[in-house]
């Protein structure tokens, strides 16, 4: 495998979920490049006004301004004859919608979560930058479970390890950063739920839908995306069912999770699954 030296290029990465670009920062440090964080699109505007990014990644649904208000105000204010690649990352992949993104100015549209080699390979494409042999990657405990054989399990450790490279230290670090953020999520969808607030829970759920996607709780991110379309369908009844589905979920994720740090903490652990 190959990355990239440090030196080469500097990205700028919009993206409103913490743990996401948590994740993201990591990936980008494993390949070699240096990165910017923002929070939204009006922080990332700034920020690329600034100068000296070679290319932009940004999220589609932010607060404040979203990813397409962000790549239509690049495009307006570039000079002409000049082009900074403008790359959509998102957990939106419904159909049309990369579509979308490139009908307003983004150049290429990446579906969350990206796995590590994914990842040096999009950056390949689009920076120009000489590549340097990439290091092994650390071993790893073995995969987590919350349930039986032929079943999704509630959180895989293997998913998290293709997106960081399987450095240990870096994914329980990684998990830790969404336990904590998670919960606090957990907290507020549930208050959503009390108020009647559907938009509310439905934005909730779509940042905790990536999150889910990117540390390897897929069952978790199926059911927020269910709550996310019943949402974007224009209904608002039936949302605190949804809610709890998914927070049932949640709890399971963190247990197998929290389960796993505790393992990988120990010394040589002897482990493959964990049932709930």
């Amino acid at each position: 495998m190959t990355e990239f030296r440090a030196d080469a290029c500097r990205i700028l990465v919009v993206e409103d979920d913490p743990t996401n670009r948590s994740v993201l920062a990591r990936q980008l440090a494993v390949v070699g490049v240096e990165a910017d964080m923002a929070g939204n699109g009006e922080d990332g505007l700034s920020r690329w006004l600034g100068g000296g990014f070679a290319l932009v990644l940004s999220d589609l649904h932010m607060p404040v301004m979203d990813g397409f208000g962000l790549v239509r105000a690049i495009r307006s204010r570039e000079a002409r004859g000049t082009r900074t690649p403008v790359l959509a990352f998102s957990a939106d992949v419904r159909i049309g919608q990369a579509e979308r993104a490139r009908e307003a100015g983004f150049d290429d549209f990446l579906a969350k979560p990206m796995q590590l080699d994914g990842l040096r390979a999009v950056l390949g494409r689009w920076l120009a930058a000489a590549p340097v042999q990439a290091g092994t990657a650390a071993t790893t405990p073995g995969d987590a479970s919350g349930a039986g054989p032929g079943a999704v399990p509630v959180f895989e450790v293997a998913a998290l390890r293709e997106l960081v490279g399987g450095e240990r230290g870096l994914m329980l670090e990684i998990l830790g950063y969404f336990d904590e953020v998670a919960t606090g999520m957990r907290d507020d969808l549930l208050r959503a739920a009390r108020a009647g607030d559907a938009c509310g829970a439905g934005m909730l759920a779509h940042r905790l839908k990536a999150s889910a996607h990117s540390v390897g709780a897929v069952p978790l991110a199926v059911l927020c995306a269910r709550l996310e379309e019943h949402v974007d369908g224009g209904r608002r009844d039936g949302i605190a069912p949804l809610v709890q589905q998914v927070v049932v979920a949640l709890d399971a994720a963190l247990a197998a999770m929290r389960r796993w740090r505790a393992a990988a903490g120990a010394p040589a652990p002897d482990m493959t699954r964990y049932a709930l």
